[in-house]
């Protein structure tokens, strides 16, 4: 006798969002961050230069009392979206908030450097930020007070680094990828100290990204067809390519590291770590710049250089749950699996369900005809019964 059972499970690939232009006025945004639930969110643009802040999601937008620098450039939130940092890239320095943007504060960071990236720790205490390739550029620092009073580290300073930087949530680790000599470098101490890693491909790097224990990375390269996107799972001693569109501006990821997103050409997602990546739709706007998620990964928000801002939401996914049917064909099993075209499933038969131990029987990628027919000519008269499931993997 041959049962036939049915037992599934579904993991996507990556995930898609239903995108809202939010009523933020045109302007050529530069950066945007988020809070850890997504709730608020900071958007600075520099044609005129400001800095607007959403306590509702982006649904709507308030210019805050930031002051009128020369180019807001790069900036950070803690997750409670309290503490603000933002920084300028030409002669004004770093400013910081701590009540969500209602007034600004410079910090004592040099005024003349070209920033070109900030991370914070989850309560906002912890910065580390970089400067870019530039004459004015002195490297790595760090504040341990909300960014009112700076430290330079050891890291290498002359006007060529060109940083971008990221934090656990704890500010304990930091990963810094300069584009220009094309290397990573790792602290483990709040940025005390700094370690070249070998393991790290020589690439031009651009951005880079941290799950909050920070063994979990995301960091882009260059742009074009030179462009990459390489993950790490080991806090950045050794990297993977990822299988993903080439080029990339911008990439973030959730607490968990699981779900990332990245601009490359478009907006990519993944959630498994960067495994597998998806193409989700993309805001009618060209030149989608900066990228900002909540902390798990279901909210997102754009701004683009040349218009507007976008917020994103999941789309829950729409499951088709595999199903097997049974029926004889010469003596043989033949089972016909019910699922979504272009999925892949794994059949897999068992021969006791009272302690099963399932064995993949086929694995079905792509699934091209639903019912797709399997014969599983292994199993004849005389055999033992097997119990059968499909499972989309």
């Amino acid at each position: 006798m041959v049962i036939s059972t049915t037992v599934c499970s579904t993991s996507l690939l990556g995930q898609d969002f239903i995108w809202t232009q939010s009523s933020a006025p045109s302007n050529q945004w530069q950066f945007v961050t988020s809070s850890s639930d997504g709730t608020k969110l900071m958007a600075a643009a520099n044609f005129p230069t400001a800095i607007y802040t959403s306590t509702n999601s982006g649904l709507t937008w308030t210019k805050t009392a930031a002051p009128s620098v020369t180019q807001w450039f790069c900036g950070a939130t803690s997750a409670d979206g309290t503490k603000l940092v933002a920084a300028d890239n030409i002669n004004c320095g770093i400013f910081v908030s701590t009540n969500s943007g209602l007034t600004w504060t410079q910090t004592t960071a040099p005024s003349k450097d070209n920033w070109n990236s900030i991370a914070s720790s989850s309560d906002g205490t912890k910065l580390v930020a970089a400067t870019g390739g530039s004459i004015y550029g002195s490297g790595i620092w760090t504040s341990t007070n909300s960014g009112f009073t700076w430290t330079q580290t050891s890291a290498p300073t002359n006007g060529n680094y060109s940083y971008s930087v990221t934090s656990s949530s704890d500010g304990t680790e930091l990963v810094a990828a300069d584009g220009f000599f094309e290397t990573m470098r790792i602290s483990t101490d709040s940025g005390d100290t700094w370690i070249q890693v070998s393991g790290a491909p020589a690439k031009t790097w651009s951005c880079i990204a941290s799950s909050s224990d920070g063994t979990k990375l995301v960091a882009g390269a260059g742009g074009g067809a030179n462009g990459f996107i390489f993950t790490s799972t080991n806090s950045g001693f050794t990297w993977t390519q990822a299988n993903a569109e080439s080029g990339c501006a911008c990439v973030v990821s959730s607490s968990d590291g699981t779900k990332l997103a990245a601009l490359s050409a478009g907006i990519y997602t993944s959630t498994n770590s960067g495994l597998t990546w998806r193409q989700s739709s993309v805001p009618p706007d060209n030149g989608l710049w900066s990228i900002a998620s909540s902390s798990d990964g279901t909210k997102l928000v754009v701004v683009s250089q040349y218009g507007h801002i976008y917020t994103g939401t999941t789309i829950p996914p729409s499951v088709t749950l595999p199903s097997l049917s049974l029926r004889f064909l010469s003596g043989y099993p033949l089972l016909s699996l019910n699922g979504t075209l272009g999925d892949t499933y794994m059949v897999q038969y068992t021969t006791n369900l009272a302690a099963p131990n399932w064995k993949a029987m086929l694995t079905v990628s792509n699934i091209s005809s639903s019912p797709y027919q399997i014969l599983d000519s292994a199993n004849n008269v005389g055999q033992p019964a097997r119990f059968y499931r499909a499972i989309q993997q």
